[in-house]
């Protein structure tokens, strides 16, 4: 028997763990990404960030847009991230929770504390990179104040350009 045969069901190959072996390892509904085939579990959102991303999902919807919540986006066998909101191309499969990145056109963050970084600069390269048309990013100013701001992808260098900094009252009015 080989060592990875001999390995209990629970420790991951080397190689990483796919979307469907961390599926069938978490309980249902559990937040996580993978980074390297590495599983990052996503804590509870704060209530401000799911009414940001609630509002910005019907916005989307009230535009004609495809808007959804909390989208698994497919970008190699060890690589998933979970966006916020997302717009869809065409009408997602109701049944699948990941999708490849040209089934997206518009990716959207709400800033979250522990990922600002994550949120301001690796997450909008990435999508960038896998050519999704337009992010937003959703942030809270000192006072409380959502302001959204929005960017359209350069498709030759893929890399986003400012669109715009509106307050998601503005946008949701």
């Amino acid at each position: 028997m080989s060592l990875v045969g001999a390995l209990p069901s629970h420790v991951p190959p080397f190689d990483g763990f796919t979307v469907e072996m961390a599926e069938h390892l978490l309980p249902e509904h559990a937040r996580f990404e993978l980074h390297g085939g590495r599983i990052v579990v996503m804590s509870p959102a704060r209530v401000w960030h799911t009414e940001a991303q609630r509002r910005i999902a019907n916005l989307l919807i009230r535009q004609g847009r495809i808007g959804r919540i909390e989208v698994g986006l497919a970008i190699a066998p060890g690589e998933t991230r979970v966006l916020d909101v997302a717009a869809f191309v065409d009408e997602p499969d109701e049944d699948s929770a990941y999708f490849q990145p040209g089934e997206i056109e518009l990716a959207v963050e709400v800033v979250s504390p522990s990922s600002r970084d994550d949120d301001y600069i690796d997450k909008p390269a990435l999508y960038a990179r896998l050519g999704i048309a337009e992010f937003w990013r959703a942030d809270r100013d000192g006072s409380g104040t959502v302001h959204v701001a929005q960017f359209r992808l350069d498709p030759d260098r893929r890399v986003y350009v400012p669109a715009g900094v509106v307050p998601l009252d503005e946008l949701d009015g």
